[in-house]
């Protein structure tokens, strides 16, 4: 009879812990927003979906992908292969030297979901995007070449490390974070002028790129989920999916309720990342993807003054404006937050810092 009692109150406690924790329901009204439909189970692209996004996940890439993928010393176009710089869920980068003996880096899709839509239509997007944007905080894209029907891109080799490996150790100071992030700022503004919204901005999408005399130069890329800024009825059902691949902590809320997306979507992703960078953490935090969503929806970040006191107060409101829940209320334009950024930098210490990085 005992064991019974407590079997009951074990019940009931899991049921009203179950009430508690945030449904996507919940989450869904609390931004005031109609949900999309979800697919039916008979809708194949939705399925297809799926198969994609389980293989996102997967951290190795499969064996067979191993397999298939250029060797050292195999030859794509005018390049041979020198070496595999990373291997993820989508896609492989090769160190590659052209024939005229400079090097190049070399990014293809994955043998095993070269053949998904989805992946093939991101790959696109980022080809085109690359070809677009010219500017020195951008990584540049110069070309596409084929290796038996497989379009490999080619970019710039970059040597330096992520924005996402060089906080490790915790926040950056304040005029560290400024001299990095103020030409993120610039590069993503450049993006915009030529019509692109990455979409995907997030530390490990900026690298540190060593240059000539110990500079840093920082360098937006992963172009893979931008969109064109304008109407494209090609885009529709593509915005809704990649909601997806991209990096929740870091996208702003119409994004993430897949709605329609303008350079606001960017601006509010380089808020979270500014944001993280100086305290040294993420505005929010979730268990699982619905506690996030709710977070996001209905959570304000402590003020970043009173994570680092040495942060001015007046920062604060800079970087709440960036992140506001509502479109209207964030930064007219990328060139408008960096504006009201420049007020705390200090250009000399700012450039040494730079300098000394690394």
């Amino acid at each position: 009879m005992n064991g019974t009692k407590k079997s009951d109150v074990s019940g009931r406690a899991r049921r009203a812990s179950a009430r508690a924790r945030p449904t996507v329901g919940a989450v869904h009204s609390t931004f005031h927003r109609r949900a999309p439909s979800v697919a039916s189970p008979r809708d194949d692209s939705f399925d297809q979906l799926l198969r994609l996004v389980a293989r996102i996940s997967e951290p190795p890439p499969p064996a067979r992908d191993a397999e298939r993928l250029p060797g050292r010393g195999s030859r794509i176009g005018a390049y041979r292969i020198d070496r595999l710089i990373a291997c993820g869920g989508m896609g492989a980068v090769f160190a590659a030297t052209h024939r005229n003996g400079k090097q190049f880096a070399l990014k293809c899709v994955l043998p095993s979901i070269a053949d998904e839509p989805d992946a093939q239509h991101r790959f696109r997007r980022e080809i085109k995007a690359g070809l677009t944007i010219r500017h020195p905080n951008v990584v540049r894209v110069f070309g596409v070449e084929d290796h038996h029907g497989v379009p490999f891109l080619v970019m710039d080799l970059l040597r330096g490390v992520s924005l996402h490996a060089r906080m490790t150790k915790g926040a950056l100071a304040l005029q560290q974070a400024l001299a990095i992030f103020i030409p993120v700022l610039r590069g993503v503004a450049a993006a915009h002028a030529a019509g692109v919204i990455h979409r995907d901005l997030k530390p490990d999408n900026v690298v540190l790129a060593r240059a000539a005399g110990g500079l840093e130069v920082p360098k937006v890329l992963d172009f893979g989920l931008s969109k064109p800024d304008g109407t494209d009825p090609g885009l529709a059902t593509i915005t809704r999916r990649d909601v997806i691949l991209g990096t929740p902590a870091f996208t702003a809320p119409e994004q993430l309720m897949g709605e329609a997306v303008d350079a606001g979507a960017d601006i509010y992703s380089l808020g979270v990342v500014l944001y993280t960078i100086l305290a040294g953490r993420r505005p929010f935090e979730g268990a699982s993807y619905n506690q996030l969503l709710f977070k996001i929806a209905t959570d304000s970040p402590t003020p970043l003054s009173e994570l680092q006191s040495e942060l001015p107060p007046a920062l604060d409101a800079v970087v709440a404006r960036a992140m506001a829940r509502v479109r209207g209320e964030r930064f007219a334009s990328v060139a408008a937050f960096a504006r009201a950024l420049a007020a705390f930098q200090n250009p000399v210490a700012g450039a040494a810092v730079a300098r000394a990085a690394g």
